[in-house]
C-alpha cells in the first residue's frame, strides 16, 4: 500500500505551469508563516531549514527548473522578512 501511494506522489503529472507556480508561491507563503511562529523559539538561522520543504516538494514534483525558482524565491523571501538590514519587515 505505502508504495502505491508513494507512485501516486512522485509520477509525473502534466498540470499547467500557472499552477505549479500557484502552488510553489503558497508554499513560500505558508513556510513564512511558519518560520514566523517559530522565530521566538529558535535561533536567528536556523527556521530558514523550514524554506527547504517547499523547495524539495515543487522540485521533486515539477522539475528542477521550478525548483530553482522556488528556491531563490524562497531565499529572498527569508532574506527580506528575516535577515536583519535587508529589509526585516519582521521585529525581533
Amino acid at each position: 500500500m505505502g508504495a502505491r501511494v508513494l507512485s501516486l506522489l512522485m509520477r509525473p503529472m502534466s498540470r499547467p505551469l500557472a499552477s505549479w507556480i500557484v502552488a510553489a508561491v503558497a508554499l513560500i507563503v505558508a513556510e513564512t508563516l511558519v518560520v514566523y511562529l517559530l522565530r521566538r523559539v529558535a535561533s536567528e538561522i536556523s527556521p530558514g531549514v523550514v524554506y527547504l520543504v517547499g523547495v524539495l516538494v515543487v522540485s521533486s514534483v515539477s522539475g528542477p527548473a521550478l525548483g530553482v525558482v522556488t528556491a531563490v524565491l524562497s531565499a529572498a523571501a527569508f532574506g527580506f522578512f528575516y535577515v536583519p538590514g535587508m529589509g526585516c519587515a519582521v521585529e525581533r
